[in-house]
C-alpha cells in the first residue's frame, strides 16, 4: 500500500513537472517588445533583470546613468522598474522574478510611488520641427495619463492652471522646456513625496517620487 502511494506521489510530481516543462516550451521569443507587463502576462521569455531594482535602491544616488549600445534593452529596463514602483502596479508580475525573494524591499517600495515615464525612441524627423511636434505629443500623452492630478486638492491654482494648459495643449515653447520638471513637481506634492528620484537611459527616460531615509 505504501509502495502504491509513493508511486501515485511521484507520478504527481513528474505530472506537474512536465506540465511546467510544457508551459515553458510555449512561451514566445519577445522579438522587439520593450514593455515589461506584457512580457509576463503574455508568457515571452524574460532574462531577469530585476536584481537592478534592489542594487539601485542599495546604492542610493540622485541620478542613475545607463550607457548602453542601442538593442540592449534599456527601454525594458526602464519598463521594468515603473512597473515595479508604480501605484497600482500589478504586483504579481514579478512572482518567481529575483527581487521577490526580498521581501523587505518590495513591501516597501513595490506599488507605492507615482511615475511619470517617457520613451523617446519615436522622437525623430528629418527636420527640427517634426522632432519638436514628436516631442510635444509624448510630453503630453504622459500628462493625460496622470490628468487626475487636475482635480487634486493638493496643488494651488497656478500649479492646477500651469497643467491644464499642458494637458489642453495651449502651453508656450518657454511652458514646454519646464514642463517635465512641473509635472514631476505637481506628482510629488499631490503624494506628498518630498524628494524625486530621477532614472535616465538613452531613448528612455523614468523618473519616479520617492522617500529617502525612514
Amino acid at each position: 500500500m505504501r509502495s502504491l502511494m509513493r508511486a501515485c506521489q511521484e507520478g504527481g510530481r513528474a505530472s506537474a513537472n512536465q506540465a511546467e516543462r510544457r508551459r515553458e516550451m510555449k512561451k514566445k521569443l519577445s522579438v522587439g517588445i520593450d514593455n515589461f507587463e506584457k512580457l509576463r502576462t503574455q508568457e515571452f521569455y524574460y532574462v531577469d533583470k530585476t536584481g537592478l531594482i534592489a542594487e539601485i535602491m542599495g546604492n542610493w544616488c540622485e541620478v542613475n546613468l545607463f550607457t548602453r549600445p542601442r538593442r540592449f534593452g534599456k527601454t525594458l529596463c526602464m519598463s521594468m522598474l515603473k512597473s515595479f514602483f508604480e501605484i497600482g502596479t500589478d504586483k504579481s508580475i514579478f512572482d518567481g522574478l529575483a527581487i521577490s525573494s526580498d521581501t523587505a524591499l518590495c513591501e516597501r517600495y513595490m506599488g507605492r510611488y507615482p511615475v511619470v515615464f517617457l520613451s523617446l525612441k519615436d522622437v525623430d524627423g528629418l527636420t527640427f520641427e517634426t522632432a519638436y511636434q514628436a516631442l510635444c505629443r509624448v510630453i503630453w500623452s504622459e500628462a493625460v495619463r496622470v490628468s487626475f492630478l487636475k482635480n487634486s486638492d493638493k496643488i494651488d491654482a497656478s500649479e492646477r492652471a500651469a497643467f491644464e494648459a499642458l494637458l489642453n495643449r495651449n502651453d508656450t515653447d518657454s511652458d514646454l522646456r519646464g514642463s517635465l520638471k512641473r509635472l514631476c513637481f505637481v506628482l510629488a506634492k499631490d503624494g506628498e513625496f518630498p524628494r524625486m528620484m530621477r532614472l535616465a537611459g538613452d531613448g528612455a527616460i523614468s523618473w519616479w517620487c520617492a522617500k529617502t531615509g525612514g
